[in-house]
Parts: C-alpha cells; sequence; structure tokens
C-alpha cells in the first residue's frame, strides 16, 4: 500500500522507514489541520502515542536485523 504521493518502493524498507511515512501522513492529513482544536491533554496524548509507535518500530527494526544476521550477535547462545 503506498500512502504517499511520491512513494518509490524500497526493497530495504524497514519498521521504522513504514513507521516514519505512516505517522508523517497521519500527522499532515489528521492531526495538523485540527491542532488548534486540540487540548493539551489530547496533544499530549498524541505524543505519548508517537513516541509508543516509535519505540514499536524501533524493537521491530531490530528484529529484522537480527533475523537477517545483522547487527550485534549478543542475543545467540
Amino acid at each position: 500500500m503506498n500512502i504517499k504521493k511520491d512513494f518509490q518502493s524500497d526493497s530495504e524498507m524497514n519498521a521504522n522507514d513504514a513507521m516514519d511515512s505512516s505517522m508523517g501522513y497521519i500527522f499532515e492529513n489528521f492531526i495538523e489541520p485540527k491542532e488548534s482544536e486540540l487540548t493539551e491533554d489530547q496533544a499530549m496524548m498524541l505524543a505519548v502515542i508517537g513516541v509508543t509507535f516509535k519505540m514499536i518500530a524501533e524493537k521491530a527494526t531490530a528484529y529484522e536485523n537480527m533475523i537477517a544476521g545483522e547487527g550485534e550477535n549478543n542475543y545467540r547462545n
């Protein structure tokens, strides 16, 4: 699924890249237009959700790298 007009397929796309693209689209199309209407609590919750999604993407990328045999070998017995 291509969510950006200028999207170019890249077989090297990892979870971080996918998350960045997805979060960018959501911000540009849904959050930014309503940003002035958000309460402080809503804005804080959006920030927490964004950080949470970033953490998940970083862990998914680390897992992708582990499966591909890249990165550190600390996880191997």
